[in-house]
């Protein structure tokens, strides 16, 4: 069975809890945080736009940076860029890269047609060597 408390006990306690809450209620609070906030200025975030030439010459300046001896998070901290931003933008133009290369149909089958012109050109002179070669073999063992 329970025990029923006096009404002299819930008051107290309902007190008491009143007196705790009064001495550290949230108008204490309020006032630190008011003055931290008065202290420090709001954080703010910018946001930098770099252009394609901008991100290769900074690519390029990070492995200058460290080819010369310096980690690569330094250069990035020298230069105001952050590892992920580094990373995205390398693997950019690793992509980018390849793509390049292929280069289009019509370069391709332009370098196509020049090499098969020159690959003619190559034929008809070696043609040629061979005939004088030929020719002076002849004379000789015609004279001898």
């Amino acid at each position: 069975m329970r025990a029923t408390r006096k009404k002299s006990d819930t008051k107290s306690a309902k007190s008491a809890a009143a007196s705790v809450a009064k001495s550290s209620g949230p108008a204490s609070k309020t006032v630190s945080v008011q003055k931290a906030a008065s202290k420090t200025e709001p954080a703010t975030r910018t946001v930098k736009r770099y252009t394609p030439a901008q991100r290769a010459s900074l690519l390029a300046a990070v492995e200058k940076a460290t080819s010369s001896g310096s980690t690569l998070k330094t250069a990035l901290q020298k230069l105001e860029v952050s590892e992920q931003t580094y990373y995205n933008w390398k693997n950019a133009t690793g992509k980018a890269k390849p793509a390049a290369a292929k280069g289009s149909p019509v370069n391709d089958l332009q370098a196509l047609i020049n090499l098969e012109a020159e690959n003619l050109a190559l034929r008809k002179e070696l043609a040629n060597k061979l005939r004088t070669e030929n020719a002076e073999l002849r004379k000789r063992l015609g004279k001898a």
